[in-house]
Formats: C-alpha cells, sequence, structure tokens
C-alpha cells in the first residue's frame, strides 16, 4: 500500500518506546497460529474451494505473504463479496463462515479471506497495527476476484474484520468496492475521514457488544449524510447471529442489489 497511514506511524512510535529499537513491519501475523486456522479450516470444508492467495513483494518483508480464501460461487451472480472475519478466526467460522455460503444462494459469490492474526492473548487494541497489512490481503483479493470476470465487488467485515474493511474503505483511495456491509463494528473511527465514500449497511445485534450497540446513534447520523446507506439492527439476535444467519443474507443482498457506485 503506497500511502504511509497513521496507523503504521503509531504502531512505530508505540514500539519504539517498549523496546528502542522498533521499525516498520514488527506488528505482522501469528505465522503458525494462522497455519494453524489454514489447516482447521481445509479439514472441516463441506463447500467451496480454498485458494491460495499471495500479498505483492514489499520493502519491509521478505518475499511475499501466502494465506488462504474460501470461494464459493453464485450460480448466477450478480456480483462478488470479500469478507473478512472477526480477530483470530478462520475464514469459514461463525457468521462469517454462514454468510459464505448463503450470499451465493442469493447471487453473490464470496471469498471469505484470512486475515492476520496475533498471538491468543493479544488485546483488541493490538490488531490495530495489522490494519495495513490487512489492507494489502484485501487488494490481492481484489485483483483475484477481478481475474476471474468480477467487476461488481462488494466488502462485508464482522467484529474487527469490519474495522480492517474500514481502514481499507477509507485509506485505498483507488478501492474499487461498490458498498461494503460493516457488521458488528465497534464505533471506534467509524467515519473518522469526515465522510463515508460508499454505500453503507451499517448491521448491529439487538444483543451486542456494549460498544457496538452504544455507538449505533453516531454511526446511524454519519450514515445519514451517505447517499443509499442506512443502519440495520437485528432484533432478537445475539452477536453471533445464531439462528438470524438467512435473514442477515437476505438483508445484505437486498442492500447491494439496491448499492450503486
Amino acid at each position: 500500500m503506497a500511502q504511509r497511514t497513521l496507523t503504521r506511524i503509531l504502531a512505530t512510535t508505540l514500539l519504539a518506546a517498549a523496546a528502542g529499537c522498533a521499525e516498520v513491519g514488527l506488528y505482522t501475523t501469528d505465522t503458525s497460529r494462522e497455519n494453524e486456522l489454514a489447516a482447521q479450516t481445509k479439514a472441516g470444508l463441506r463447500s467451496g474451494e480454498v485458494v491460495t492467495l499471495k500479498t505483492e513483494m514489499k520493502i519491509r518483508t521478505i518475499g511475499r505473504e501466502s494465506f488462504i480464501g474460501i470461494l464459493t460461487e453464485a450460480p448466477k451472480p450478480a456480483g462478488a463479496v470479500i469478507l473478512l472475519n472477526d480477530k483470530g478466526l478462520g475464514p469459514d467460522a461463525g457468521v462469517v463462515g454462514r454468510l459464505r455460503t448463503a450470499l451465493p444462494e442469493r447471487g453473490y459469490t464470496t471469498l471469505s479471506i484470512q486475515q492476520p492474526v496475533l498471538g491468543a492473548s493479544a488485546q483488541p487494541k493490538e490488531y490495530e497495527f495489522l490494519f495495513e497489512d490487512a489492507g494489502d490481503r484485501i487488494g490481492v483479493a481484489v485483483k483475484y476476484l477481478q481475474a476471474k470476470g468480477y467487476s461488481r465487488i462488494a466488502l462485508i467485515g464482522y467484529g474487527t474484520g469490519a474495522r480492517m474493511a474500514e481502514f481499507y474503505v477509507n485509506f485505498v483511495g483507488d478501492n474499487p468496492m461498490f458498498a461494503w456491509v460493516p457488521v458488528s463494528i465497534a464505533t471506534g473511527e467509524f467515519g473518522r475521514t469526515g465522510g463515508i465514500r460508499l454505500p453503507t449497511l451499517d448491521i448491529y445485534a439487538e444483543s451486542d457488544s456494549g460498544e457496538v450497540v452504544n455507538g449505533a446513534p453516531v454511526r446511524a447520523a454519519l450514515l445519514r449524510t451517505t447517499p443509499k446507506s442506512y443502519q440495520l439492527r437485528v432484533a432478537g439476535a445475539s452477536a453471533s447471529y445464531t439462528g438470524k444467519e438467512r435473514q442477515l443474507a437476505a438483508d445484505i443482498a437486498r442492500f447491494l442489489d439496491g448499492a450503486t457506485r
């Protein structure tokens, strides 16, 4: 990613203060844990195709970083969706794993990609140091889908994955997304660039975490200034959306059908 970001600068500063020898890139994915997630994903997969993707060569890393994704194609696709899971999860786990198979039934091919992970003891705040690397992976996923003929691509993130998606749509100036859907996003830096430029569907559960629920009015206010954007509260749902997957997929597909660049 060409642009040097505030996140990376903050990471460098904090690490330098802690260790006295920080350099860009010290916060990187836990390769061992990511390999375990990949093995679990492949062993448990019942539909879709596992694909291996690689990031571009970068100065701060040696070689190219490999990661997996799961491609699940719709019979007659109206477009494609890149899915990002919550922190520390594989691309076929939880609500993202269920959306991965439900959205193709609604006309949208899905590519659920493994995002960078940290050790099990890592704090949520530490994941912010991986947002730029996450953005690199999103960019690779976009190119993969474009090479397969998809020009209409949307981005969906859940939990920390939603914040990684937010980073991408805010800071990648040439991003090709026609819409994005944050699911259970902590308000955090939502709209921090002064305006959301893409049609946005902000989804949260009735019994979501306090940070997500308490930030809902702020997010709703921002969306009122963004065309083709709105907020959806899923009644009777917990943060895992168990039992609400088909409703969630239908709501997302309806939004995507009506969203344009």
